[in-house]
Protein backbone atom coordinates (compact mmCIF):
# COMPACT_ATOMS: atom_id res chain seq x y z
CA UNK A 1 0.00 0.00 0.00
CA UNK A 2 1.42 3.38 -1.16
CA UNK A 3 0.62 6.46 1.27
CA UNK A 4 1.45 10.15 -0.74
CA UNK A 5 2.76 12.61 1.32
CA UNK A 6 1.60 16.05 0.50
CA UNK A 7 4.44 17.89 -0.18
CA UNK A 8 5.76 20.71 2.12
CA UNK A 9 7.30 24.30 0.93
CA UNK A 10 10.75 25.46 1.52
CA UNK A 11 10.52 28.79 2.61
CA UNK A 12 14.43 30.12 1.55
CA UNK A 13 16.15 33.38 2.83
CA UNK A 14 14.68 35.93 -0.27
CA UNK A 15 12.29 33.65 -1.40
CA UNK A 16 8.39 35.04 -0.41
CA UNK A 17 5.83 32.51 1.15
CA UNK A 18 3.63 30.72 -1.46
CA UNK A 19 -0.26 32.96 -1.99
CA UNK A 20 -2.32 32.08 0.87
CA UNK A 21 -5.76 30.70 -1.15
CA UNK A 22 -7.99 33.50 -2.29
CA UNK A 23 -5.21 36.05 -2.61
CA UNK A 24 -4.21 37.69 -5.75
CA UNK A 25 -0.62 37.26 -7.36
CA UNK A 26 1.41 40.04 -7.88
CA UNK A 27 5.02 40.04 -9.94
CA UNK A 28 8.09 41.14 -7.77
CA UNK A 29 10.18 44.08 -8.91
CA UNK A 30 13.30 43.80 -11.14
CA UNK A 31 15.80 46.26 -11.61
CA UNK A 32 15.99 48.01 -14.98
CA UNK A 33 18.57 46.68 -17.29
CA UNK A 34 19.17 43.35 -15.62
CA UNK A 35 18.24 41.24 -18.45
CA UNK A 36 19.40 42.96 -20.98
CA UNK A 37 23.27 42.74 -19.56
CA UNK A 38 22.78 39.01 -18.87
CA UNK A 39 21.32 38.53 -22.40
CA UNK A 40 24.60 40.44 -23.66
CA UNK A 41 26.84 38.26 -21.28
CA UNK A 42 25.52 34.85 -22.93
CA UNK A 43 25.80 36.33 -26.58
CA UNK A 44 30.16 37.30 -25.99
CA UNK A 45 30.45 34.39 -24.45
CA UNK A 46 29.16 32.40 -27.35
CA UNK A 47 31.24 34.36 -29.84
CA UNK A 48 34.33 33.82 -28.13
CA UNK A 49 33.26 30.43 -28.27
CA UNK A 50 32.57 30.31 -31.60
CA UNK A 51 35.97 32.76 -32.69
CA UNK A 52 38.36 30.55 -30.63
CA UNK A 53 36.70 27.34 -32.35
CA UNK A 54 37.61 28.67 -35.69
CA UNK A 55 40.96 29.70 -34.98
CA UNK A 56 41.65 26.13 -33.47
CA UNK A 57 40.69 24.42 -36.56
CA UNK A 58 42.19 27.55 -38.89
CA UNK A 59 45.94 26.46 -37.08
CA UNK A 60 45.00 22.77 -37.24
CA UNK A 61 43.83 23.03 -40.88
CA UNK A 62 47.03 25.19 -41.70
CA UNK A 63 49.46 22.93 -39.75
CA UNK A 64 48.03 19.57 -41.18
CA UNK A 65 47.77 21.54 -45.03
CA UNK A 66 51.10 23.32 -44.04
CA UNK A 67 53.59 22.95 -47.36
CA UNK A 68 56.47 21.60 -45.73
CA UNK A 69 58.23 20.21 -48.57
CA UNK A 70 58.36 23.62 -50.40
CA UNK A 71 59.32 25.47 -47.27
CA UNK A 72 62.62 22.80 -46.64
CA UNK A 73 63.16 23.85 -50.56
CA UNK A 74 63.05 27.99 -49.72
CA UNK A 75 65.86 26.62 -46.14
CA UNK A 76 68.14 25.08 -48.93
CA UNK A 77 67.51 28.11 -51.34
CA UNK A 78 68.51 30.50 -48.82
CA UNK A 79 71.66 28.34 -47.23
CA UNK A 80 72.70 28.61 -51.45
CA UNK A 81 72.01 32.48 -51.28
CA UNK A 82 74.84 31.99 -48.10
CA UNK A 83 77.41 29.91 -50.15
CA UNK A 84 76.61 26.64 -48.89
CA UNK A 85 75.30 23.95 -51.28
CA UNK A 86 72.34 22.65 -48.59
CA UNK A 87 69.73 20.19 -49.71
CA UNK A 88 66.58 19.60 -47.11
CA UNK A 89 64.24 16.89 -48.09
CA UNK A 90 61.36 17.68 -45.25
CA UNK A 91 60.63 20.01 -42.26
CA UNK A 92 58.29 19.32 -39.18
CA UNK A 93 56.77 22.86 -37.91
CA UNK A 94 55.67 23.03 -34.23
CA UNK A 95 53.22 25.54 -33.03
CA UNK A 96 55.47 26.58 -30.13
CA UNK A 97 58.36 27.16 -32.14
CA UNK A 98 60.22 23.28 -32.49
CA UNK A 99 61.28 22.38 -36.12
CA UNK A 100 62.60 19.56 -36.89
CA UNK A 101 64.69 19.20 -40.93
CA UNK A 102 65.16 15.42 -41.99
CA UNK A 103 67.63 13.97 -44.47
CA UNK A 104 69.90 17.23 -44.08
CA UNK A 105 72.61 16.69 -46.89
CA UNK A 106 75.25 19.43 -46.90
CA UNK A 107 77.66 19.27 -50.60
CA UNK A 108 81.34 20.80 -50.20
CA UNK A 109 82.86 22.18 -53.78
CA UNK A 110 85.53 20.56 -54.18
CA UNK A 111 88.89 22.33 -52.81
CA UNK A 112 91.30 20.66 -55.87
CA UNK A 113 91.16 19.85 -59.49
CA UNK A 114 89.63 15.88 -59.94
CA UNK A 115 88.20 15.71 -56.58
CA UNK A 116 84.40 14.10 -56.18
CA UNK A 117 82.10 16.59 -54.22
CA UNK A 118 81.73 14.84 -50.70
CA UNK A 119 78.66 14.99 -48.49
CA UNK A 120 77.51 15.40 -45.12
CA UNK A 121 74.73 13.31 -44.35
CA UNK A 122 72.30 14.68 -41.64
CA UNK A 123 68.92 12.09 -40.66
CA UNK A 124 67.78 14.63 -38.37
CA UNK A 125 68.26 18.37 -37.12
CA UNK A 126 66.01 19.61 -34.34
CA UNK A 127 65.62 23.76 -34.27
CA UNK A 128 64.35 25.37 -31.18
CA UNK A 129 63.11 28.64 -31.68
CA UNK A 130 61.90 31.34 -29.17
CA UNK A 131 58.73 32.80 -30.81
CA UNK A 132 58.21 35.19 -27.84
CA UNK A 133 62.06 36.18 -28.10
CA UNK A 134 60.99 37.26 -32.25
CA UNK A 135 57.74 38.65 -30.70
CA UNK A 136 60.49 41.55 -28.87
CA UNK A 137 62.81 41.12 -31.90
CA UNK A 138 65.43 39.37 -30.09
CA UNK A 139 66.67 35.37 -31.16
CA UNK A 140 67.06 32.59 -29.27
CA UNK A 141 67.90 29.76 -31.59
CA UNK A 142 69.62 26.10 -30.51
CA UNK A 143 70.42 23.70 -32.81
CA UNK A 144 71.02 19.91 -32.16
CA UNK A 145 72.05 16.57 -33.99
CA UNK A 146 73.35 13.55 -34.38
CA UNK A 147 76.49 12.09 -36.66
CA UNK A 148 76.51 8.17 -35.88
CA UNK A 149 77.55 8.37 -32.08
CA UNK A 150 78.60 11.74 -32.20
CA UNK A 151 76.65 14.50 -30.19
CA UNK A 152 76.59 18.50 -31.38
CA UNK A 153 74.57 21.13 -30.21
CA UNK A 154 74.65 24.72 -30.66
CA UNK A 155 73.11 27.74 -29.26
CA UNK A 156 73.03 31.22 -30.66
CA UNK A 157 71.13 34.46 -28.67
CA UNK A 158 71.33 37.73 -29.88
CA UNK A 159 69.75 40.73 -28.29
CA UNK A 160 70.37 44.49 -28.72
CA UNK A 161 73.47 44.72 -26.75
CA UNK A 162 75.34 41.35 -27.21
CA UNK A 163 75.36 37.57 -28.69
CA UNK A 164 76.32 34.35 -27.11
CA UNK A 165 78.09 31.44 -29.30
CA UNK A 166 77.77 28.45 -27.83
CA UNK A 167 79.35 24.87 -29.95
CA UNK A 168 79.81 21.68 -28.13
CA UNK A 169 80.77 18.67 -30.35
CA UNK A 170 81.82 15.05 -28.58
CA UNK A 171 83.57 12.37 -30.31
CA UNK A 172 82.92 13.02 -33.93
CA UNK A 173 84.69 11.42 -36.44
CA UNK A 174 87.75 13.55 -37.86
CA UNK A 175 87.00 12.57 -41.74
CA UNK A 176 83.52 13.89 -40.71
CA UNK A 177 84.75 17.66 -39.50
CA UNK A 178 83.09 20.04 -42.45
CA UNK A 179 85.54 20.67 -44.89
CA UNK A 180 89.06 19.51 -43.18
CA UNK A 181 88.92 15.86 -45.59
CA UNK A 182 88.03 17.73 -48.78
CA UNK A 183 90.64 20.09 -48.30
CA UNK A 184 93.72 17.76 -47.14
CA UNK A 185 92.55 14.98 -49.60
CA UNK A 186 93.93 12.37 -47.47
CA UNK A 187 92.05 9.95 -45.20
CA UNK A 188 91.60 11.32 -41.77
CA UNK A 189 90.91 9.08 -38.54
CA UNK A 190 90.48 10.02 -34.90
CA UNK A 191 87.74 11.38 -32.76
CA UNK A 192 87.73 15.01 -32.81
CA UNK A 193 86.03 17.62 -30.19
CA UNK A 194 85.19 21.25 -29.84
CA UNK A 195 84.36 23.90 -27.26
CA UNK A 196 83.26 27.18 -27.86
CA UNK A 197 81.78 29.88 -25.52
CA UNK A 198 82.08 33.06 -26.80
CA UNK A 199 80.57 36.93 -25.92
CA UNK A 200 79.83 39.28 -28.83
CA UNK A 201 79.52 42.81 -26.94
CA UNK A 202 77.58 45.16 -29.70
CA UNK A 203 77.18 42.04 -31.76
CA UNK A 204 80.34 41.94 -33.23
CA UNK A 205 83.48 39.31 -33.70
CA UNK A 206 85.45 41.83 -33.64
CA UNK A 207 85.14 42.46 -29.54
CA UNK A 208 84.83 38.89 -28.30
CA UNK A 209 85.21 37.41 -25.16
CA UNK A 210 85.58 34.01 -24.14
CA UNK A 211 87.20 30.34 -25.53
CA UNK A 212 87.85 28.34 -27.76
CA UNK A 213 88.70 24.43 -27.28
CA UNK A 214 90.05 21.89 -29.47
CA UNK A 215 91.13 18.10 -28.95
CA UNK A 216 91.62 15.42 -31.78
CA UNK A 217 92.48 11.85 -29.75
CA UNK A 218 94.34 8.91 -31.33
CA UNK A 219 94.51 11.29 -34.76
CA UNK A 220 96.12 9.43 -38.03
CA UNK A 221 96.61 11.33 -41.05
CA UNK A 222 97.47 9.30 -45.04
CA UNK A 223 97.79 5.93 -46.52
CA UNK A 224 100.30 5.64 -48.73
CA UNK A 225 98.17 5.84 -52.14
CA UNK A 226 96.53 9.26 -51.65
CA UNK A 227 98.03 12.68 -52.19
CA UNK A 228 98.24 15.18 -49.31
CA UNK A 229 97.97 18.69 -49.84
CA UNK A 230 98.41 21.57 -47.78
CA UNK A 231 95.84 24.47 -47.46
CA UNK A 232 97.97 27.23 -49.37
CA UNK A 233 101.38 25.62 -49.59
CA UNK A 234 103.68 26.39 -51.55
CA UNK A 235 106.72 24.95 -53.45
CA UNK A 236 106.49 20.97 -54.07
CA UNK A 237 103.20 20.65 -51.61
CA UNK A 238 101.45 22.30 -54.41
CA UNK A 239 101.22 19.12 -56.11
CA UNK A 240 100.55 17.06 -53.26
CA UNK A 241 102.83 14.58 -51.71
CA UNK A 242 101.93 10.83 -50.38
CA UNK A 243 102.58 10.01 -46.93
CA UNK A 244 102.07 6.89 -45.31
CA UNK A 245 99.94 6.54 -42.28
CA UNK A 246 101.24 9.19 -39.70
CA UNK A 247 100.34 8.69 -36.34
CA UNK A 248 99.60 12.40 -34.84
CA UNK A 249 99.01 11.45 -31.54
CA UNK A 250 96.53 13.40 -29.17
CA UNK A 251 96.73 16.95 -30.10
CA UNK A 252 94.60 19.29 -27.93
CA UNK A 253 94.76 22.81 -27.01
CA UNK A 254 92.93 26.34 -26.62
CA UNK A 255 92.42 29.71 -27.82
CA UNK A 256 91.82 32.28 -25.07
CA UNK A 257 90.16 35.12 -26.99
CA UNK A 258 89.95 38.88 -25.16
CA UNK A 259 88.67 41.74 -27.54
CA UNK A 260 88.81 39.91 -30.46
CA UNK A 261 92.12 38.17 -30.59
CA UNK A 262 92.33 34.49 -30.35
CA UNK A 263 95.74 33.70 -28.64
CA UNK A 264 96.72 30.11 -28.70
CA UNK A 265 97.63 28.20 -25.42
CA UNK A 266 99.71 24.87 -24.74
CA UNK A 267 99.04 23.90 -28.34
CA UNK A 268 100.90 20.84 -29.13
CA UNK A 269 101.06 16.88 -29.47
CA UNK A 270 104.13 14.29 -29.60
CA UNK A 271 103.72 11.20 -30.50
CA UNK A 272 106.34 8.27 -32.38
CA UNK A 273 106.58 10.12 -35.51
CA UNK A 274 106.00 13.59 -35.36
CA UNK A 275 105.95 16.43 -32.41
CA UNK A 276 104.07 19.33 -33.66
CA UNK A 277 103.83 22.84 -31.82
CA UNK A 278 101.70 25.78 -32.57
CA UNK A 279 101.96 29.38 -31.17
CA UNK A 280 100.60 32.74 -32.64
CA UNK A 281 96.97 33.18 -32.85
CA UNK A 282 94.13 35.30 -34.94
CA UNK A 283 92.35 38.29 -34.94
CA UNK A 284 88.68 37.48 -35.22
CA UNK A 285 86.72 40.38 -37.77
CA UNK A 286 83.09 40.77 -38.83
CA UNK A 287 82.24 38.75 -40.71
CA UNK A 288 83.87 35.72 -39.45
CA UNK A 289 85.47 34.26 -43.02
CA UNK A 290 87.38 37.20 -42.78
CA UNK A 291 89.00 36.84 -39.65
CA UNK A 292 93.42 36.82 -39.97
CA UNK A 293 95.35 33.65 -39.26
CA UNK A 294 98.74 34.44 -37.25
CA UNK A 295 99.64 30.70 -36.50
CA UNK A 296 103.39 29.58 -36.16
CA UNK A 297 103.73 26.00 -36.67
CA UNK A 298 107.00 23.92 -35.69
CA UNK A 299 107.25 20.40 -37.05
CA UNK A 300 109.85 18.03 -36.15
CA UNK A 301 109.66 14.30 -38.25
CA UNK A 302 111.45 11.90 -36.53
CA UNK A 303 113.58 9.41 -38.13
CA UNK A 304 111.86 6.82 -37.92
CA UNK A 305 108.65 8.16 -40.21
CA UNK A 306 112.32 9.87 -42.43
CA UNK A 307 113.17 5.65 -43.11
CA UNK A 308 109.13 4.47 -43.83
CA UNK A 309 108.75 7.77 -46.49
CA UNK A 310 111.44 8.76 -48.60
CA UNK A 311 109.47 11.31 -50.25
CA UNK A 312 109.02 12.63 -46.71
CA UNK A 313 112.76 12.61 -46.21
CA UNK A 314 113.53 13.95 -49.06
CA UNK A 315 111.20 17.14 -48.69
CA UNK A 316 112.90 17.53 -45.26
CA UNK A 317 116.74 17.60 -46.53
CA UNK A 318 116.17 19.72 -49.51
CA UNK A 319 114.00 22.06 -47.19
CA UNK A 320 114.67 26.14 -47.97
CA UNK A 321 116.26 28.01 -46.21
CA UNK A 322 112.86 29.72 -44.96
CA UNK A 323 111.47 26.47 -43.57
CA UNK A 324 114.79 26.00 -41.58
CA UNK A 325 114.93 26.81 -37.50
CA UNK A 326 118.03 27.94 -36.04
CA UNK A 327 120.29 26.26 -33.60
CA UNK A 328 119.29 24.70 -30.96
CA UNK A 329 116.10 23.88 -33.32
CA UNK A 330 118.21 23.06 -36.46
CA UNK A 331 116.18 19.42 -36.53
CA UNK A 332 112.91 21.59 -36.86
CA UNK A 333 110.91 22.69 -39.73
CA UNK A 334 108.81 26.08 -39.44
CA UNK A 335 105.71 27.42 -40.81
CA UNK A 336 103.48 30.31 -40.90
CA UNK A 337 99.55 30.14 -41.36
CA UNK A 338 98.51 33.16 -42.78
CA UNK A 339 95.50 34.58 -45.07
CA UNK A 340 92.06 34.96 -43.97
CA UNK A 341 89.45 31.83 -42.97
CA UNK A 342 88.33 31.93 -46.47
CA UNK A 343 91.66 32.02 -48.41
CA UNK A 344 94.47 30.23 -45.67
CA UNK A 345 98.53 30.34 -46.70
CA UNK A 346 101.39 28.35 -45.47
CA UNK A 347 104.96 29.49 -45.81
CA UNK A 348 108.12 29.44 -44.18
CA UNK A 349 108.38 30.42 -40.68
CA UNK A 350 111.20 32.74 -41.94
CA UNK A 351 109.12 34.46 -45.16
CA UNK A 352 107.75 37.51 -45.03
CA UNK A 353 104.46 38.44 -46.08
CA UNK A 354 103.54 40.91 -48.54
CA UNK A 355 102.02 43.06 -45.14
CA UNK A 356 104.97 42.23 -43.65
CA UNK A 357 107.86 43.68 -45.84
CA UNK A 358 105.21 46.84 -46.45
CA UNK A 359 105.33 46.92 -42.85
CA UNK A 360 109.72 46.89 -42.72
CA UNK A 361 109.30 49.39 -45.57
CA UNK A 362 107.92 52.07 -43.75
CA UNK A 363 109.84 51.41 -40.93
CA UNK A 364 113.27 51.90 -42.49
CA UNK A 365 111.58 54.83 -44.57
CA UNK A 366 111.00 56.57 -41.23
CA UNK A 367 114.48 55.57 -39.94
CA UNK A 368 116.29 56.73 -43.07
CA UNK A 369 114.40 60.06 -42.33
CA UNK A 370 115.68 60.67 -38.95
CA UNK A 371 118.84 59.93 -39.20
CA UNK A 372 118.63 62.69 -42.14
CA UNK A 373 117.51 65.17 -39.58
CA UNK A 374 119.91 64.04 -37.22
CA UNK A 375 122.67 64.81 -39.84
CA UNK A 376 121.32 68.30 -40.48
CA UNK A 377 121.07 69.36 -37.17
CA UNK A 378 124.21 67.94 -36.45
CA UNK A 379 126.01 70.06 -39.42
CA UNK A 380 123.92 72.99 -38.10
CA UNK A 381 125.39 72.52 -34.65
CA UNK A 382 129.04 72.25 -35.69
CA UNK A 383 128.90 75.46 -38.28
CA UNK A 384 127.30 77.42 -35.90
CA UNK A 385 130.03 76.45 -33.42
CA UNK A 386 132.96 76.88 -35.63
CA UNK A 387 132.22 80.35 -36.80
CA UNK A 388 134.95 83.09 -36.79
CA UNK A 389 134.66 85.05 -33.83
CA UNK A 390 133.69 89.10 -34.71
CA UNK A 391 136.62 91.37 -34.61
CA UNK A 392 136.43 95.00 -33.41
CA UNK A 393 137.64 97.51 -36.20
CA UNK A 394 140.09 100.30 -34.42
CA UNK A 395 138.56 103.33 -33.90
CA UNK A 396 140.32 105.98 -36.18
CA UNK A 397 138.66 109.33 -34.64
CA UNK A 398 140.31 108.83 -31.12
CA UNK A 399 142.95 111.13 -30.76
CA UNK A 400 146.09 110.10 -31.01
CA UNK A 401 148.47 109.68 -27.72
CA UNK A 402 151.62 112.36 -28.33
CA UNK A 403 153.04 111.81 -24.95
CA UNK A 404 156.19 110.74 -24.28
CA UNK A 405 156.19 107.79 -22.64
CA UNK A 406 156.22 107.61 -18.95
CA UNK A 407 159.15 106.55 -16.37
CA UNK A 408 156.95 103.20 -15.35
CA UNK A 409 157.54 102.50 -19.20
CA UNK A 410 161.05 102.32 -19.63
CA UNK A 411 161.56 100.53 -16.53
CA UNK A 412 162.69 97.49 -18.44
CA UNK A 413 164.29 98.66 -21.86
CA UNK A 414 165.32 94.83 -22.92
CA UNK A 415 161.71 93.75 -23.02
CA UNK A 416 160.48 96.92 -24.53
CA UNK A 417 163.26 96.87 -27.63
CA UNK A 418 161.10 93.89 -28.40
CA UNK A 419 162.72 91.54 -30.54
CA UNK A 420 166.67 91.21 -31.91
CA UNK A 421 166.39 92.52 -35.44
CA UNK A 422 167.29 88.85 -36.59
CA UNK A 423 164.40 87.55 -35.03
CA UNK A 424 161.88 90.09 -36.81
CA UNK A 425 160.07 88.75 -39.75
CA UNK A 426 160.62 90.23 -42.93
CA UNK A 427 158.45 93.11 -44.54
CA UNK A 428 156.84 91.58 -47.16
CA UNK A 429 155.41 88.07 -44.86
CA UNK A 430 153.86 89.85 -41.72
CA UNK A 431 153.93 87.99 -38.47
CA UNK A 432 152.38 88.92 -35.27
CA UNK A 433 154.91 89.85 -32.64
CA UNK A 434 153.89 89.39 -29.16
CA UNK A 435 153.41 91.56 -27.24
CA UNK A 436 156.26 91.30 -23.95
CA UNK A 437 154.92 94.75 -22.12
CA UNK A 438 153.36 95.19 -19.17
CA UNK A 439 149.48 95.26 -18.81
CA UNK A 440 149.81 99.40 -17.87
CA UNK A 441 151.47 99.74 -21.61
CA UNK A 442 149.04 97.71 -23.45
CA UNK A 443 146.85 100.06 -23.48
CA UNK A 444 148.63 102.54 -24.62
CA UNK A 445 150.29 100.84 -27.26
CA UNK A 446 146.95 99.87 -28.30
CA UNK A 447 146.17 103.72 -29.38
CA UNK A 448 146.86 104.31 -33.41
CA UNK A 449 150.21 105.34 -33.83
CA UNK A 450 151.48 108.44 -36.23
CA UNK A 451 152.81 107.16 -39.51
CA UNK A 452 154.07 110.77 -40.81
CA UNK A 453 157.58 111.15 -40.32
CA UNK A 454 158.70 113.77 -38.04
CA UNK A 455 160.18 116.74 -39.40
CA UNK A 456 163.99 117.58 -38.72
CA UNK A 457 164.65 120.59 -36.76
CA UNK A 458 166.08 123.81 -38.15
CA UNK A 459 169.72 124.43 -37.53
CA UNK A 460 170.44 126.49 -34.60
CA UNK A 461 167.20 125.43 -32.87
CA UNK A 462 167.60 124.60 -29.29
CA UNK A 463 164.79 124.00 -28.31
CA UNK A 464 164.97 120.78 -25.39
CA UNK A 465 161.65 118.92 -26.19
CA UNK A 466 162.63 118.57 -29.94
CA UNK A 467 166.12 117.08 -29.06
CA UNK A 468 164.76 113.69 -28.45
CA UNK A 469 163.13 113.28 -31.53
CA UNK A 470 166.60 113.92 -33.11
CA UNK A 471 168.59 111.96 -31.53
CA UNK A 472 165.98 108.78 -32.33
CA UNK A 473 165.02 109.67 -35.96
CA UNK A 474 163.06 107.73 -37.96
CA UNK A 475 164.43 104.09 -38.34
CA UNK A 476 164.36 101.23 -39.72
CA UNK A 477 164.02 97.61 -37.39
CA UNK A 478 168.29 97.19 -37.28
CA UNK A 479 167.99 100.99 -36.05
CA UNK A 480 165.23 100.07 -33.18
CA UNK A 481 167.53 97.35 -32.55
CA UNK A 482 170.45 99.17 -31.91
CA UNK A 483 169.10 101.62 -29.84
CA UNK A 484 168.04 98.66 -28.04
CA UNK A 485 171.64 97.87 -27.37
CA UNK A 486 172.36 101.44 -26.20
CA UNK A 487 169.35 100.99 -23.19
CA UNK A 488 171.83 99.70 -20.66
CA UNK A 489 173.95 102.32 -21.06
CA UNK A 490 172.36 105.41 -20.32
CA UNK A 491 171.62 106.75 -23.57
CA UNK A 492 167.95 108.06 -24.90
CA UNK A 493 165.36 105.28 -24.01
CA UNK A 494 164.61 102.64 -26.46
CA UNK A 495 162.10 102.94 -28.52
CA UNK A 496 158.81 101.03 -28.76
CA UNK A 497 158.41 98.07 -31.09
CA UNK A 498 154.92 98.21 -33.46
CA UNK A 499 152.06 96.84 -31.81
CA UNK A 500 150.95 95.39 -35.31
CA UNK A 501 153.73 94.87 -38.14
CA UNK A 502 153.49 96.77 -41.35
CA UNK A 503 151.58 95.64 -44.30
CA UNK A 504 153.12 94.74 -47.74
CA UNK A 505 155.14 97.17 -48.94
CA UNK A 506 154.58 99.77 -46.37
CA UNK A 507 157.39 101.69 -44.25
CA UNK A 508 157.88 101.17 -40.86
CA UNK A 509 156.22 103.72 -38.66
CA UNK A 510 158.39 105.95 -36.70
CA UNK A 511 159.34 105.28 -32.73
CA UNK A 512 158.07 107.90 -30.73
Amino acid sequence: MKIKLPSMPRFGRGVPPPPSPGSTLTAAPQEPGGDRMRLLARRLRGVAGYAFLFIAVFFVFVWVCLPTRAIAWRIGQAARDAGYIVDVEDVSIRPWGAVTLYNVRWTFQPSHAGQIPRKLELPEVAVDVSVLGLLFGNYDVEVDTRIDDATIHAAYTRSDSESTVKISVVELQLYDVPKLQQSVNAPLSGLFGLEVDLTLPENLFAKAEGQISIQCSSCKIGDGETLLFVPGATGIMTKGITLPLIDLGSLGGSLVVSEGKATAEKFETDSDDITLKISGGMTLADPFGKSEFGFDLKLLVKPALQDRAEPLKLMVQTASASTKLDPPEEAWLGFKLRGTGGRPKFMGIKTKSREEQERERRQKSLEKQAKAKAKKAKRERDAKNAAPPKTETPDTTKPENTDPPSTAEVQDPAAAAGPPPSAMPPVDEPAKVEDSKPEDTREAAAAPEDTKPVEAPAPGNDDPEAQPNRDSGAGQGGEAGAGAENGPSGGTPPPEAPSTPPAEGEALPPVQ
